[in-house]
């Protein structure tokens, strides 16, 4: 009877046992779910308390880069600039052709429209280019309109002859520096032979540089190391330039031999 009495109760101890593991994973499961809920109506209120989160369109993200790829065949897209640029005054007084590039360029980079820009130009003019604004009627002052009015004032057409003499007379002035200079010497190079060929024009330009500088000594040096552009003649002159002022700054050796030989 003992024996009965004691396998019953192993059983029973054994049932109890499974019992309380079924009970212990009913437990874990029950508080998976919970905080599966919990995360999930944290989730729901942070969307619709955060001020225009729901109605916020998703950004596309950017694609990557991928290897072997052809970057070349994704389409590009225009960035609007993060800051503008401002573009500079014009007065009538410098070349017209350089600020127009100038405000080409800021018109560019500033994404600018047609009417945008005939307003940005109307601005920024100044002195004699002003009264060309103000010469033009109230309703003719678009872009165009107003282009064509400064072209004709400060660059009218068929003016090469004109360009070449004033190339052909340029002599460099006193306090002009040989890169000013040879500055001014390609713009109306380039202004009196507008259609000749790339290589001839720099030929051109680096002789009449030669023959615009004030020292003969100087022009006959540049010669005869042979420069091959325009560049090359500047920066040889340049360095002339500078040889030269460094000499004339030295004290006179042969005076002070001299001096130091009559005090002995």
């Amino acid at each position: 009877m003992a024996q009965g009495g004691d396998a019953s109760l192993l059983e029973a101890m054994e049932r109890l046992k499974r019992e309380n593991e079924a009970l212990v994973k009913k437990c874990e499961t029950l508080t998976l779910e919970k905080e599966l809920d919990r995360l999930e109506r944290d989730k729901i209120q942070t969307r619709f308390s955060t001020p225009g989160l729901e109605t916020e369109t998703p950004k596309p993200q950017s694609k990557l880069f991928i290897p072997g790829e052809n970057v070349t065949t994704r389409k590009k897209t225009s960035l609007k600039p993060s800051a503008s640029v401002k573009a500079a005054t014009y007065d009538g007084q410098s070349s017209w052709r350089d600020y127009r590039a100038h405000f080409e360029t800021c018109a560019e980079i500033n994404q600018w429209d047609y009417n945008d820009k005939g307003l940005y130009l109307a601005v920024s003019l100044r002195g004699q280019a002003q009264g060309v604004l103000g010469n033009l009627a109230h309703n003719s002052r678009d872009f165009d309109s107003l282009l064509q009015a400064l072209e004709e004032r400060f660059a009218p057409p068929d003016q090469t002859e004109l360009y070449r003499v004033q190339l052909r007379d340029r002599r460099q002035k006193a306090s002009e520096t040989l890169g000013e200079l040879g500055q001014d010497i390609r713009r109306l190079n380039n202004l009196a032979y507008p259609s000749a060929p790339a290589d001839l024009k720099e030929t051109l330009a680096k002789d009449q540089f030669l023959d615009a500088l004030q020292s003969a000594d100087m022009r006959l040096r540049i010669k005869q190391v042979r420069p091959v552009s325009l560049n090359d003649a500047i920066r040889h002159a340049v360095e002339l330039e500078a040889f030269y002022r460094a000499e004339r700054t030295k004290p006179d050796r042969h005076v002070s031999a001299v001096g130091t030989d009559d005090d002995n």
